[in-house]
């Protein structure tokens, strides 16, 4: 179109000069004897030029019309992309500041709970923790038969009677020749360990404890280690344990309330008790005993305890058996395993 207007100006312009140099240059009308004007060829032809030069300008004028017009549309329009362009960029940096604030403010509010779970998880440390538990020996099969008959018979017939005692060097405790086999089960210590998960699967048969996050000894109930060849085995303080019986040849070992101050193993994942929300506990026994129930207490008196009610018996593994138990969630469930 800029081309257009350009030659339309310019011919409309040689047009008129040319007409005008026509004018000059020719006879454009003659006068009759009544001295009436008529115009000549030559002023016919000027007529033409003239008419033809303001078609010309005319039709430049529209054309320049038109061009100021589509520019000024054009100008409008680039004007309002710009405005629109700099109203997104504006409500563009208003979402990415309103997102910041928001990240800052998120941060701030996980470092504010990290700093209250940190000072929550120091007002409830895991140790010193005590630890009493009680194991139960089947002498109803096996080569206990001898044995536990004469047991059978000393259990009095009224259950509120006297019961004899049963303990190391009374006549009811076996005898290490002829009853050897009950001696060695009674005597044998349970080997109890803890294994605490702060993470743990889903399933209790995908529970190892070699992935643990934390491992207690029951030290009373923990073997002699073994002696090298040569050396004299290191005395160990005699474990106060007390025997009970039942009229089934049951006997239940009491075991006493040990206090530990550190555990056997840990990776520091458990420190405190809030970290056993939604954790778990596996406890391993000898497979000669039977885990009747064990009480751990926590520092404050807090004291939690768990038996064939609330214990999990999972699969036979390399590991044994293992008792699992689940810890609740939440705090509220949490604090409802205290006694």
């Amino acid at each position: 179109m800029k081309t257009m207007l350009t030659i339309s100006t310019y011919a409309g312009l040689i047009l008129t000069t040319f007409s005008a140099i026509w004018g000059l240059t020719h006879e454009l009308h003659t006068t009759n004897e009544n001295n009436d004007r008529r115009l000549t060829k030559a002023g016919r032809y000027s007529v033409v030029f003239i008419l033809l030069g303001l078609c010309i300008s005319m039709s430049a004028a529209v054309l320049k019309n038109v061009k100021e017009n589509r520019d000024k549309r054009a100008s409008d329009l680039a004007a309002a992309q710009k405005k629109q362009a700099d109203e997104l960029e504006r409500v563009a940096n208003q979402q990415r500041e309103a997102a910041l604030a928001q990240q800052t403010q998120q941060k701030s509010g996980e470092q504010t709970q990290l700093v209250r779970n940190d000072l929550d998880r120091s007002q409830h440390p895991l140790f010193p923790i005590k630890i009493h538990a009680v194991f139960q020996a089947d002498l109803r099969h096996g080569p206990y038969a001898t044995y536990r008959e004469r047991l059978v018979k000393a259990a009095p017939a009224n259950e509120d009677s006297s019961w004899p005692e049963l303990a190391p060097g009374t006549p009811l405790f076996p005898d290490p020749n002829r009853e050897r086999d009950a001696y060695s089960l009674l005597v044998a210590p349970p080997q109890m360990k803890v294994f605490l998960f702060h993470n743990p699967a889903e399933s209790s048969a995908l529970l190892d404890i070699q992935d643990s996050n934390l491992t207690i000894v029951y030290e009373s109930t923990s073997a002699d280690p073994p002696v090298a060849v040569g050396q004299k085995p290191s005395s160990r303080p005699a474990i106060e344990k007390e025997y009970a019986f039942s009229k089934d040849g049951i006997v239940s070992i009491h075991f006493p309330t040990e206090t530990i101050n550190e555990p056997a193993y840990s990776d520091t994942q458990i420190v405190s008790d809030l970290d056993l929300l939604g954790g778990a506990m596996a406890i391993e026994v000898s497979p000669w005993f039977t885990l009747y129930s064990v009480n751990i207490e926590l520092p404050g008196g807090r004291e939690m305890q768990f038996g064939q009610k609330n214990l999990q018996r999972s699969k036979a593994n390399s590991n044994g058996s293992p008792y699992i138990f689940r810890f609740p969630r939440t705090k509220e469930a949490f604090s409802k395993l205290f006694i």
